[in-house]
């Protein structure tokens, strides 16, 4: 059966890629970025050529950015910037001094918002208050940060009752095959809720489900809206409805817990019952203005589960491949794991402990990580690095990640190994010891450590990131034995800049007897 598009079809699409084609030839002469060096198939063309074939370095870039990044980094270490051709021509940073002149550039020059404004087409999809007025990320900072010893408890039992309910594990000691991509998902969806809106709606299964999906709609729908003009964009979100009615049917699951919260910030609330501990309350007692709507509390509470649940779950999924690949591995961070826990018990105390399990999981964001790039900014005044290249207004820049991560002068000569106790400088090191781990636990960055970011932009809840990680891990170790069908490790999913767990690979888990 053979399909094809009707002939306006046709139409308006080469309508639209000439318009683009133009658009990046316009853009790209007048931004003056012809000092900057492009990598891959456009750096063999001059200007304006290299532009003509914009197209093709983006087909290129889509499926070979690790590729490319790494190529580009290590050609122009030196200079410490080049170009590719992504959604628009992307200015890649590639040295450590430029790295702290990216961290270092006020928010009004080089902005970390506006960058992300344009990639998530946040007006249409998260909403502009979420990056124009970011309260929601000192609530994650401070409130969720501070309260960590008091969340521990909670998010144990959480992940315990979810791990069991979404892994459906049997009880008779058989090994039970686990697609877990989808199910880490709603496991930690499921934990992080009960952080952000207590225990009861948190069980909820299709409160989870929505969240989750929640995520792929605001992707979607940017990626869609990026193709066309900002002229076309408020008649191209009115169709694209998945994002209004998940916001819609978030408003209906929170409007009676924020019913009930409001009454404790009432001016005749006389302190009984006890006021809820968790995010939903703190961000209403943070909210100001429109900002204490059903609405705008349903976004903001969208926003963080956009930003949490699929980057920990992936974390935790590229962590789990490694554990089940490798016995020995298992077996060690288990034991670290119920040594720990027989003499502390499960608190934020013990899991500082871990300091095993920390480097762990710093070695396999360091191998793995979320992607090739990260520290996207928009230049909003010309902006000059320290080595002198100047960059104009209008420019997107970011840092290649992978390639930092991946480079010799930073982790030595044995960088392309996996090892689990790398950030150890001792690997003998006694239990719970962290002096050895002051300067390097997982939450901490620096240009040669860019997994959460780095400088005033770094991640603000890579804290209760860390905690739930181990937590979820160290459960998951005492709880189960975990294996690969074939002995080896899943191979990543690499598109565009992406970097994924295999989607598709399953995990064989069986109870432990002890438990």
């Amino acid at each position: 059966m053979s399909f094809s598009l009707p002939q306006p079809a046709y139409v308006l699409l080469g309508t639209f890629l000439l318009w683009r084609l133009l658009k990046n030839v316009v853009l790209a002469r007048t931004r003056n970025l012809n000092h900057i060096p492009t990598i891959g198939l456009c750096s063999k063309l001059p200007w304006p050529l290299d532009t003509l074939f914009y197209y093709a370095g983006l087909v290129e870039y889509t499926f070979r950015c690790h590729a490319l990044m790494k190529e580009g980094y290590k050609k122009y270490t030196t200079y410490g910037i080049f170009k590719v051709p992504a959604a628009d021509w992307m200015c890649v940073v590639s040295n450590r001094e430029m790295i702290e002149d990216l961290r270092k550039a006020p928010a009004d020059t080089l902005s970390f918002y506006a960058a992300v404004d344009i990639e998530l087409e946040v007006a249409s999809t998260l909403g502009q208050n979420v990056t124009n007025h970011p309260y929601h990320l000192n609530v994650l900072r401070n409130q969720v940060t501070k309260n960590l010893g008091t969340l521990v408890p909670e998010l144990r039992e959480e992940l315990g009752l979810s791990l069991d309910e979404f892994l459906e594990v049997p009880k008779t000691g058989e090994w039970k095959s686990v697609h877990v991509a989808s199910r880490f998902a709603d496991v930690l969806g499921r934990s992080a809720n009960r952080v952000y809106v207590g225990a009861e709606l948190c069980r909820d299964p299709g409160y989870i489900k929505l969240n989750v999906q929640h995520t792929n709609h605001v992707l979607k729908s940017a990626i869609i809206l990026n193709m066309f003009s900002k002229l076309l964009k408020p008649a191209v979100s009115y169709w694209l409805r998945d994002v209004p009615k998940s916001i819609d049917r978030e408003m209906k699951y929170l409007h009676r817990l924020i019913d009930d919260r409001r009454q404790y910030l009432s001016s005749t609330y006389d302190g009984s019952p006890e006021k809820p501990n968790d995010l939903l309350m703190w961000l209403m007692e943070e909210a100001k203005g429109d900002e204490q709507s059903d609405r705008n509390l349903a976004l903001r509470v969208l926003a963080l589960n956009f930003a949490a649940i699929h980057t920990t779950s992936m974390s935790l999924g590229h962590a789990i491949y490694h554990v089940a690949a490798d016995a020995d591995l298992a077996r060690g961070l288990r034991e670290e794991v119920e040594a720990v826990v027989s003499e502390f018990g499960w608190t934020k105390h013990s899991i500082s402990k871990l300091v095993k399990m920390d480097s762990f999981l710093r070695e396999s964001q360091r191998v793995n990580g979320l992607g090739s790039l990260l520290m996207g900014r928009l230049a909003l005044k010309p902006f000059t690095f320290s080595n002198g290249v100047t960059v104009p207004v209008g420019t997107h820049l970011s840092v290649a990640i992978e390639a930092v991560h991946s480079d010799p002068t930073n982790y030595g000569d044995d960088v392309d190994e996996f090892k689990p106790l790398r950030f150890l400088a001792c690997e003998s090191q006694p239990l719970g010891d962290q002096q050895q781990q002051e300067n390097r636990p997982l939450t901490s960055t620096s240009p040669e450590y860019l997994a959460w970011g780095h400088g005033s932009a770094a991640c603000p809840g890579r804290f209760f990131a860390s905690t739930v990680l181990k937590l979820a891990l160290g459960q998951i170790l005492m709880s189960y034995d975990v294996k690969t069908a074939d002995g080896r490790r899943p191979e990543n999913m690499r598109f565009g800049k992406y970097t994924l767990p295999n989607p598709k690979a399953e995990v064989l888990f069986r109870r432990r007897e002890s438990v």
